[in-house]
């Protein structure tokens, strides 16, 4: 099952579903989806995974792609090369999409300042950054991140950017907040996603009804 739903609407309305043979790849954005899945649906039926696509909800049930490249990255927490896992590999072939079986899925767990800026993906006012599990620093790392957004469309806008752009709720606590948390628990200064969470924050609940 691929969990497409935004973050605050993922785990409880798809348990009564989820079966001892169901695998869950989640696709919400954040940094720790995963992680918020695990005590909902239990850590057997949890997998990893990030998606790259290029589109927007324009209407309730209505999804428009806005460009060619597509892409799911996908993997056992454990890093384990899993049964289950080759299997969607071999239906992302055969349906001609981009499926990476990863045995690091949680490395590309990605976010943007395109939100704060208003920018698109590829524009210089975007920065980029990851956040992976390393032993370093009790769980988390920054790393650099530059070559897959110059392979997005030129007017790519990050989900969370169009969120802003329509007035809607924003993913900010998993994203740049989650970060701060992080930072805060492992005592690493995280300025720019402190910077970030600050500007946003007066925006996550959306426009006023």
């Amino acid at each position: 099952m691929i969990l497409c739903v935004k973050l605050w609407d993922a785990g409880e309305a798809i348990r009564p579903i989820v079966g001892p043979q169901t695998a869950v790849i989640p696709q919400q954005n954040g940094v720790d989806a995963h992680e918020r899945l695990i005590p909902i649906l239990g850590r057997k039926a949890v997998m990893g995974g990030t998606a790259w696509v290029t589109g927007s909800i324009i209407a309730p049930g209505v999804v428009r792609q806005t460009g060619t490249y597509q892409r799911l990255i996908f993997g056992e927490l454990d890093g384990s090369m899993s049964r289950r896992g080759q299997a969607l590999s071999d239906a992302c072939a055969a349906a001609g999409f981009e499926g990476d079986f990863s045995a690091n899925v949680l490395l590309p767990r990605n976010f943007s300042r395109s939100c704060r800026s208003r920018a698109s993906i590829r524009s210089p006012a975007c920065h980029w950054a990851s956040i992976a599990k390393t032993p370093s620093c009790g769980g988390y790392a920054k790393r650099a991140c530059a070559r897959r957004p110059r392979s997005m469309p030129p007017h790519g806008m990050t989900s969370m950017c169009n969120d802003l752009l329509r007035g809607n709720r924003l993913e900010l606590p998993w994203f740049a907040g989650k970060v701060v948390e992080l930072g805060r628990r492992h005592g690493i200064p995280t300025p720019v996603c402190n910077l970030l969470y600050a500007a946003l924050k007066p925006h996550m609940n959306g426009k006023p009804n």
